[in-house]
């Protein structure tokens, strides 16, 4: 993250290591995640302007990330913030990775409602192609106040997706 440097991506200032813990120190994002945001607005959705200024900020920042081969892997409402003029800034690059955008990996992670099919069905993907896909699980949840997919557990759900 200290590597990065995009006004849609928060700043990772500096990092502190204990014997327990690692502390990152990074920049303040005021404005709260865009599932408080979406939470508040009417049957949880997104006028349309609203919308279109987010996914078009989160866009901007996973097109600099795919092009520098860094996949987040864990796109959701809750790692897309808000600062106090409602900007984007994407958090939380602890299921990332940056290798070459066109290796595939085989590895089951992210959260379930945004999880891709192939992840879901554990077998090899790209990073970005990932991303693309919570992104667009981001946006139905923007515009319908609701996931894609729901299940009254994890297995209903992945055989949904």
């Amino acid at each position: 993250m200290q590597r990065l440097s995009h006004p849609h991506i928060a700043k990772l200032y500096d990092t502190v290591e204990t014997d327990k813990d690692v502390i990152l120190i990074m920049e303040h994002v005021g404005g709260g995640s865009t599932h408080g945001f979406l939470k508040s607005k009417p049957h949880r959705r997104m006028p349309e302007h609203d919308a279109v200024k987010i996914f078009a900020q989160l866009y901007s920042a996973l097109t600099y990330l795919h092009g520098k081969c860094v996949a987040h892997r864990d796109i959701k409402l809750e790692n897309v913030m808000l600062d106090t003029q409602g900007n984007v800034k994407l958090i939380d690059f602890g299921f990332s990775t940056q290798i070459p955008n066109t290796q595939k990996v085989k590895l089951f992670c992210g959260t379930p409602s945004y999880m891709a099919p192939e992840i879901v069905s554990k077998v090899e993907f790209c990073g970005p192609n990932t991303d693309v896909y919570a992104s667009g699980v981001l946006l139905f949840a923007f515009f319908c106040g609701c996931f894609p997919y729901r299940g009254d557990n994890n297995k209903e759900l992945y055989k949904k997706i």
